[in-house]
C-alpha cells in the first residue's frame, strides 16, 4: 500500500451470490470480544442505521461494523444485523467488518487494522495527508457529518430526523444536476444507498491483548452500500470500500481482507466453502433442519495494481481483470472503464475459516489469515496456488 494510494473495492452481498474478500474469516462471537465490544469509546459514538429497501433488512455502522446489531435495535434479543428475507425474522449474517494488513517499520511488524464485532476504527475522516502517523489528525467522530449517511429514491430521513439528502456530505457521490452546488444532489444510484467515513487514528481502540508495537496504519476508509429493488439483484447488498493511506510510509506486502460472522439461520450446522474461480465465499446449512438459505461473499473487483509489482501467479490468474466500473455523474451509473495495459485488479486472493475459540491471537496471526495461511504462518497442507484456499470446491 503506497502513501496516498485509493484502494477502491467493490462488493456484493446476496441469498447465494455476492460479497468478497481476498481473505475470509468466520467466527462465532466470543466473550472477549463481546466485552470489548461494550468498552469501546465509538460504542458510544456510532451512529448506524437498518436498511430495508429489498429483500434485505441490514445494519450499516460508521465505525467500519455491518450487518450487526450490537445493541439490538430492533429489539429481537439477538445482535445479528443481516435479516433476509426482510420481514421474516430469518437472520443470515450475524455480523460482518474487514482487515487491513501491512508490514510497517525497520522491524518489518504485522500490522492489522480490523473490525469484527469490536472495532479499530472511529468514525470520521484523516484532515491531513503525506505526513508521519503522528502528525496525522482525526475529524471529531462526534460531527455530524462523521454519521451514517442515507438517500433513498423514495425520500429519506434518519432515525433522528436529519435530512441526509439536504445535508450529503462534500466528498460522497452526486450527480450533475440539483442546487447543491456544482457537485449537484446526492447521487441515486440503487434504490437505497449509504455512505460513511472513519480512520484508525485512535490508538485506545487497538485490541489490548497481543498487539503490534507499531498499531495502526494511518488509513481512511469510506464504506458505501447499494441496495436494489429489482429483480434477482434485491437478493444482493452491493459493499464498496475506499481505502487511503493518508501517512507519508509506503506499506508492501499489503493485504485486505472481507471478515464476517454468517449464521445462516443457526449458528450450529453451517458450513462454508469457496468456488476459487469465481472469487466467492460461501456458508449453507448441513442439513435441513432450518430455513433453506445460504449466503454468499464475492470480490467483485478488488485493488487495481501494476505488472511489475505482483507475483507469476497473481499475474496469471487475475491478469485478464483490465476493465474497471467507474462513477458517471450524468448517467449516475457505474460504466466500463479500460485500465492501462501495465494495471490489473486482483481478486480473492486467499479464503480463511476459524471456528469459535480459534480466533486469531494477535496481528501476526490476523495477517497470515490474510494470505491465506494458518495463524502460526506455515502453509496449508499439499503445495501449489491452491492451497491458499480453505474448503475449495464443488460442496456436492
Amino acid at each position: 500500500m503506497k502513501k496516498k494510494l485509493r484502494l477502491i473495492i467493490a462488493v456484493g452481498i446476496a441469498l447465494v451470490t455476492i460479497l468478497f474478500f481476498n481473505a475470509f474469516s468466520i467466527a462465532k462471537e466470543d466473550p472477549k470480544s463481546k466485552l470489548m465490544a461494550k468498552l469501546r469509546k465509538p460504542d458510544v459514538l456510532a451512529d448506524f442505521e437498518y436498511i430495508g429497501f429489498n429483500n434485505w433488512n441490514y445494519v450499516m455502522r460508521n465505525t467500519g461494523s455491518y450487518m450487526y446489531d450490537q445493541p439490538d435495535r430492533n429489539k429481537d434479543n439477538n445482535n445479528a444485523g443481516g435479516e433476509f428475507p426482510r420481514g421474516s425474522k430469518n437472520t443470515i449474517v450475524f455480523a460482518g467488518g474487514f482487515y487491513v494488513g501491512a508490514i510497517k517499520g525497520p522491524n518489518r511488524d504485522h500490522v492489522v487494522s480490523e473490525v469484527e464485532y469490536a472495532t479499530e476504527f472511529q468514525p470520521g475522516r484523516i484532515m491531513n495527508s503525506g505526513v508521519s502517523i503522528d502528525k496525522l489528525k482525526a475529524q471529531n467522530p462526534a460531527d455530524r457529518d462523521a454519521q451514517v449517511f442515507t438517500v433513498a429514491k423514495n425520500g429519506y430521513k434518519d432515525a433522528g430526523g436529519y435530512d441526509d439528502y439536504m445535508n450529503w456530505p462534500i466528498d460522497a457521490n452526486k450527480n450533475r444536476f440539483g442546487t447543491k452546488g456544482a457537485l449537484g444532489n446526492p447521487a441515486l444510484i440503487a434504490d437505497a444507498n449509504t455512505w460513511a467515513v472513519f480512520n484508525d487514528l485512535d490508538t485506545n481502540l487497538v485490541k489490548g491483548w497481543a498487539t503490534s508495537p507499531n498499531s495502526i496504519l494511518g488509513i481512511q476508509v469510506i464504506l458505501e452500500s447499494h441496495a436494489f429493488n429489482a429483480g434477482p439483484i434485491s437478493d444482493v447488498v452491493f459493499l464498496k470500500f475506499t481505502i487511503e493511506n493518508k501517512s507519508n510510509q509506503n506499506y508492501d506486502s499489503s493485504f485486505y481482507g472481507i471478515w464476517s460472522d454468517p449464521d445462516v439461520s443457526s449458528a450450529r450446522n453451517d458450513i462454508v466453502g469457496c468456488d476459487t474461480l469465481r472469487g466467492l465465499g460461501y456458508t449453507y446449512n448441513a442439513d435441513n433442519t432450518d430455513a433453506g438459505y445460504a449466503v454468499g461473499f464475492d470480490f467483485l473487483s478488488g485493488p487495481v495494481v501494476e505488472v511489475s509489482t505482483v507475483s507469476a501467479n497473481l499475474l496469471a490468474k487475475f491478469g485478464s481483470n483490465k476493465t474497471v466500473l467507474k462513477y458517471d455523474q450524468t448517467t449516475e451509473q457505474y460504466l466500463p472503464s479500460a485500465l492501462p495495459g501495465n494495471q490489473f485488479w486482483l481478486g480473492a486472493t486467499g479464503f480463511n475459516a476459524y471456528v469459535n475459540a480459534a480466533d486469531p491471537y494477535d496481528d501476526q496471526d490476523r495477517y497470515y489469515s490474510l494470505s491465506g495461511r494458518h495463524h502460526g504462518g506455515h502453509p496449508r497442507n499439499g503445495t501449489g496456488w491452491g492451497h491458499y484456499y480453505a474448503f475449495p470446491g464443488n460442496p456436492l
